[in-house]
């Protein structure tokens, strides 16, 4: 397979990969707005996710604030991958702070007034400052061909 097929397929890959996640993240909020984990035998939708179904608490954590947030955003931002797991979960903990700042708690429901156009302006990636620094490992000295000793007679 050549540079270009492989690429399409890789595509293709992530789109289903965007769908799974999507599918997931509906299925938690379906779990949670339903009670089903409590019919399940569960204390939380948390325990259902970690005991059942084998997250981790931190996925776990991250896929129930995406759930709960994925209400807002438009499914299609999401399936094509403008919008993705760590996006709604930066969102989920800006709007918690905020929420913490104020006293108040932000609306579920999206703003009518947004326009379309305004609610593209807003950033969808992940900002740099979010990202773990890991200090670079030291590079090893490598000798090239032209550069390596020669041992004529």
């Amino acid at each position: 397979m050549d540079a270009y097929g492989f690429d399409a397929e890789f595509a293709k890959d992530v789109r289903r990969s965007n769908e799974a996640t999507h599918k997931v993240l509906v299925g938690i909020a379906a779990c949670e707005r339903e009670r089903h984990f409590v019919v399940l035998g569960f204390g939380s939708v948390y325990d259902w996710l970690i005991k059942r179904h084998k997250f981790s608490e931190s996925a776990a954590h991250r896929r129930v604030q995406a759930s709960r947030l994925l209400a807002l955003v438009a499914e299609e931002k999401f399936t094509r991958g403008d919008v993705n797991l760590t996006t709604l979960t930066q969102v989920a903990t800006s709007v918690r702070k905020e929420e913490k700042r104020t006293g108040q708690r932000i609306p579920k429901k999206p703003n009518k007034n947004l326009s379309p156009r305004s609610s593209e302006k807003l950033p969808l990636k992940p900002n740099k400052s979010s990202q773990p620094n890991f200090p670079r490992p030291a590079r090893a000295k490598t000798h090239s061909a032209l550069s390596a000793p020669t041992n004529h007679v």
